[in-house]
């Protein structure tokens, strides 16, 4: 059996790859597609319900499915014998949510999205997937909303590729707002992003957010990885704040980390080209952990 993961920080493309590589491998598994998305925001495990709605798909009648969840995984594994299916399983968080959804037969595939590596897929292929550069950028935006329109507002153009961070959901989302109202000149747009306090606000278009991506990534860190990236944000601030910041010990000398995955990580002399988007998100989880703090607070006194 075949595995690939596709790893990369929030709105970098996964999800968008990987759908586009299963339409393309749809003739190598004539049999079908199973997909999952298995967003674990909530913190509770899907993986029971998901394996129940693939053993409906392929045939099983709901009565005749165990509640047990290793009962539900011998059972999905023998469907899937002598088949020729391609599972996808999209925002995969930890290695547990994986094991029991790989089909056993040699003849099926899996492809999974995650924003940290995930180092218990025995022989799983692992892509990385980065940030766009400049001449990728502007190809998107000639492909969306037209290269005339690109050009004759070209340096609010680079602008607008700067305020999205090298995200193509953010650019794609910037695309489509453009797209669906030709009247907007590029220079607009880019006054409202430019605006932090409500940049994510500007990034979201008839059901694309990148918002959730950013918020789903922040809440997978523990504790005090939350609290770190809170801190990074002060970095980028005045330089009283980035002294706080480094005074406070939890900035490393030789960089900082999103997470402990590698995902997402930097060096100090450097600013990641996202981090214009990831800071507002940070900012946003600096707000809601203060006031976290205010009502326990509240409780005790």
């Amino acid at each position: 059996m075949r595995i690939v993961a596709i790893c990369g920080k929030a709105g970098v493309g996964k999800s968008s790859l990987a759908v586009r590589d299963a339409h393309q491998l749809r003739e190598a598994f004539p049999d079908g597609h199973l997909y999952a998305d298995m967003d674990s925001r909530t913190g509770d495990n899907h993986t029971p319900r998901l394996l129940g709605r693939f053993l409906r798909a392929l045939g099983v009648d709901g009565s005749s499915i165990p509640e047990d969840l290793s009962e539900r995984a011998e059972m999905y594994r023998s469907r899937l014998a002598n088949m020729r299916i391609l599972v996808l399983l999209a925002e995969v968080v930890a290695e547990e949510q994986v094991l029991p959804m790989p089909p056993g037969s040699p003849t099926c595939a899996v492809i999974v999205t995650c924003r940290s590596r995930l180092g218990g897929l025995s022989g799983g292929h692992r892509v990385d997937v980065g940030v766009l550069d400049m001449d990728e950028w502007i190809e998107l935006l000639d492909r969306v909303v037209g290269e005339q329109r690109v050009r004759a507002d070209w340096e609010e153009t680079i602008r607008l590729v700067d305020l999205c961070g090298g995200l193509p959901l953010a650019l794609r989302i910037a695309g489509a707002r453009l797209a669906s109202r030709p009247d907007w000149r590029i220079g607009g747009l880019v006054r409202r992003r430019a605006d932090e306090s409500r940049r994510l606000d500007e990034v979201t278009h008839h059901g694309l957010a990148l918002r959730s991506s950013i918020d789903l990534a922040y809440r997978g860190l523990g504790g005090q990885a939350q609290r770190l990236v809170r801190l990074c944000t002060f970095l980028l601030g005045s330089r009283a704040r980035r002294s706080a910041g480094l005074r406070s010990g939890v900035c490393w000398a030789r960089g900082w980390h999103w997470s402990n995955s590698g995902t997402a990580r930097h060096t100090a002399r450097t600013t990641p080209p996202c981090m214009p988007m990831c800071r507002t998100g940070a900012r946003r989880g600096r707000r809601r952990a203060s006031c976290k703090q205010a009502r326990s607070a509240g409780r005790r006194n």
